[in-house]
């Protein structure tokens, strides 16, 4: 069983596993950004006699910290396409029963045109490749953003408390270095989460339009990933389906099972949720008037990853020579010919 040293869940895949960690801790680097943003901290401002920091000054660490996360982005896009071309080596070992062997993933493609070259990728599916590393930097990069504000807090609170330079710079390594830092965990959690998705579509887009995959979770898995994907076959389409939230009647209904069933390129979670309800008014909080039952484009649907830090991945299946059983295992048809007809009429039609 592979263990990630990043929070310690079950992984699926070695080489993945890998990949964040080279994301985590060589391209963004919190220890690299502890270093350099308290010897920024300490060359420019005077932490030991400070009444208090000016908005410009603040400005300033704003900009450090967006220019330390920018300068890495190029990197990250790196792995980030390796990732997705990690899921393509799986989904044709899955298609072909070939093992691919890596010596090195550093031998991998560093940039989409050389990937594309490799793998002689279409233009549209090389556009489709850019578009998935850059969505997937662009993510990273929002947590830029709380990064800036939890660093702005963490300088605010400090003058507050009446603290010195050597209080703030405990607080930074807290945030920064330790695993139950805020700002650790953020990119944690971004890492884990960008690179299962790239690498979730890269697996996918291997399927031609009408295959089947099932969703395999790991035994830590969450609630909602152990109920709606682990096990559950879904059907591949290429064309991504309309917005279907202000639709109405059998064309609501006919998009929201779509989205129940079927999978595609690029599907995620975003502005759905697993709560059944909703706040009415969000600064109101949970009080019982406040909420109301959620619409079906409000709740998540599955697909992979579900939510941030999900590592379930997809496995192609044949639903003419495999079904999937009771236990949610993957079993042939010449295993049990009822069982599979029960199963095949239920699941596939």
């Amino acid at each position: 069983m592979l263990i990630s040293p990043l929070d310690g869940k079950i992984l699926h895949l070695k080489e993945l596993g890998m990949i964040e960690e080279i994301l985590f801790n060589e391209v963004i680097s919190p220890d690299e950004f502890y270093k350099e943003l308290t010897s920024f901290l300490k060359k420019n401002y005077n932490l030991d006699a400070r009444a208090t920091f000016t908005t410009e000054e603040l400005q300033q660490v704003d900009s450090f910290i967006n220019t330390f996360f920018n300068t890495r982005i190029n990197e990250a896009k790196i792995w980030l396409l390796r990732a997705y071309v990690m899921g393509r080596y799986l989904a044709h070992t899955d298609l072909t029963g070939q093992i691919f062997k890596l010596g090195n993933l550093s031998s991998l493609p560093k940039y989409v045109t050389d990937a594309a070259k490799q793998y002689g990728l279409s233009i549209e599916e090389a556009m489709a490749l850019q578009q998935a590393t850059e969505e997937s930097a662009m993510l990273m990069t929002n947590t830029t953003q709380s990064t800036i504000q939890t660093v702005r807090e963490a300088l605010v609170e400090n003058i507050k408390r009446n603290g010195n330079g050597k209080d703030l710079i405990s607080k930074l390594r807290e945030l920064t270095k330790d695993d139950i830092g805020e700002i650790n965990r953020n990119w944690r959690r971004t890492v884990v989460t960008e690179a299962n998705s790239i690498f979730a579509n890269g697996y996918l887009a291997m399927m031609k339009e009408g295959d089947y995959v099932v969703g395999m979770s790991m035994p830590d898995a969450c609630p909602f990933c152990a109920a709606e994907i682990n096990g559950q076959v879904f059907k591949v389409r290429k064309d991504i389906p309309p917005d279907y939230t202000t639709m109405k009647g059998s064309e609501y209904e006919k998009w929201a099972k779509i989205w129940e069933t079927e999978i595609w390129v690029g599907k995620n979670n975003y502005g759905r949720s697993t709560s059944s309800r909703k706040r009415i008014d969000k600064h109101r909080g949970n009080k019982e008037e406040n909420l109301r039952e959620k619409e079906h484009h409000e709740h998540s649907m599955p697909t992979i990853p579900a939510h941030p830090s999900c590592r379930c991945r997809w496995v192609h299946i044949n639903p003419e020579y495999m079904w999937i059983d009771e236990h949610r295992q993957m079993r042939a048809r010449v295993e049990d010919e009822d069982a599979w007809e029960k199963w095949h009429e239920e699941n596939i039609g």
